[in-house]
This record gives C-alpha cells, sequence and structure tokens, in this order.
C-alpha cells in the first residue's frame, strides 16, 4: 500500500500505464517499445523519421494508405491522390519520375510497408498532380510502391517516361500498361547534341 499520495499516483505516469490508457505509441512514426523485425524489414530505415506532418495530415495519408491498400488487395495495383481519392478511371496517365523513391517487395505490401512509404514520400505526395502508386511488376515478379506523376496527354506521359528511363506508362482510364517506346540512335544521338549545346 503506498505511503503518499505521489507514490500511489506514480504508477499511472509510468510508461506501462501509457499503454494500458490506450495511448500506444504508434511504432510506424519511429515511436514505441519495438522496431521491426525481419519479418518488416522495409519498415527499418523510417524507425528514426522525424516528421514535421501534424496529425489532420497523417489521417489524410491515413486515408490515402486505406484505398490504396484496399484496391492493391484486389487488382495488384493502385494509384491514390492525397486530396483527390483514388484516380483509377480517370483520363489519366500515370508516369514514375522518381525511380531513387521505388520500393519492390517480394510480396503484397502490408497497410504498415504502405503508410510507411507515404509518410517518407509525403514531401512529393503533397504536390499538385502527385499521388501515391502501387503495382505487380510481371517482369520483376515484385510488388512496387512508387510516387506517380498525373498526365492528361498520352504523349506527354510517354515522354515524361522516356525522359526517366521507365519501361512503361499506366493508362488509368483503360487500366492498361502502355510500354514507353525505346529512343532511336538517331533521336538519342539528337538529344545527346541538344543537351552538349
Amino acid at each position: 500500500m503506498a505511503n503518499t499520495r505521489r507514490e500511489s499516483t506514480a504508477s499511472y505516469r509510468s510508461e506501462d500505464a501509457i499503454y494500458s490508457a490506450g495511448s500506444d505509441p504508434i511504432p510506424a512514426l519511429g515511436f514505441g517499445p519495438h522496431h521491426s523485425t525481419a519479418v518488416h524489414p522495409f519498415c527499418q530505415e523510417f524507425n528514426h523519421l522525424k516528421l514535421p506532418i501534424r496529425e489532420p495530415m497523417i489521417s489524410c495519408i491515413a486515408g490515402a494508405v486505406d484505398i490504396a491498400y484496399d484496391s492493391h488487395a484486389k487488382t495488384n495495383g493502385s494509384t491514390v491522390s492525397l486530396s483527390h481519392g483514388n484516380m483509377v478511371g480517370q483520363k489519366l496517365f500515370a508516369v514514375s519520375p522518381y525511380p531513387d523513391r521505388t520500393v519492390e517487395l517480394p510480396t503484397r505490401p502490408t497497410w504498415q510497408q504502405l503508410f510507411s512509404f507515404a509518410l517518407a514520400n509525403a514531401d512529393l505526395l503533397l504536390r499538385p498532380a502527385h499521388a501515391l502508386g502501387s503495382c505487380f511488376n510481371e517482369w520483376t515478379l515484385k510488388h512496387e510502391l512508387d510516387v506517380v506523376v498525373l498526365c492528361s496527354d498520352r504523349d506527354a506521359a510517354l515522354d515524361r517516361g522516356q525522359r526517366c528511363h521507365q519501361m512503361s506508362i499506366y493508362d488509368l482510364e483503360a487500366r492498361q500498361v502502355i510500354a514507353v517506346p525505346r529512343p532511336t540512335q538517331e533521336s538519342t544521338a539528337t538529344l545527346a547534341e541538344a543537351v552538349n549545346e
């Protein structure tokens, strides 16, 4: 039995009391007692991420991740804007101009992996015409997470895909992959001359 009021309330301020009160830290944001294990290696690099993101933005990202997770589970792909929601079916073309941000996974992404990816790429996902993209790459047999740019013009999307060395773009209205044509030797030489000028 506690002898003083201070001793009797000390347990409520302890770390264990925080968990029992339902205020669990969020592991995906880098808080909490455990770090990701080998089961979730993708999340390991984000465990100590310090983000200047407030709660409304986290809720917005979580809502987009909910849509992306459901869509990817059903169709092996998703394209979700933080501001406009699910973009599939729109007369738009998705191109991935940030290959350094692409993440490949051997299995379907978990909700936590999608959320961690979206948080880590919030700087881009908050830009106009940007969206969270996911797909199953039939050539590599991997699931990919991407930041995509949405273009209303097919030729502009193909051009951007070619400049970013992408193999394909995605037609959101027709729901099909469109191969990006490889530049011919003549156009490559012309491009090299333009860069050297």
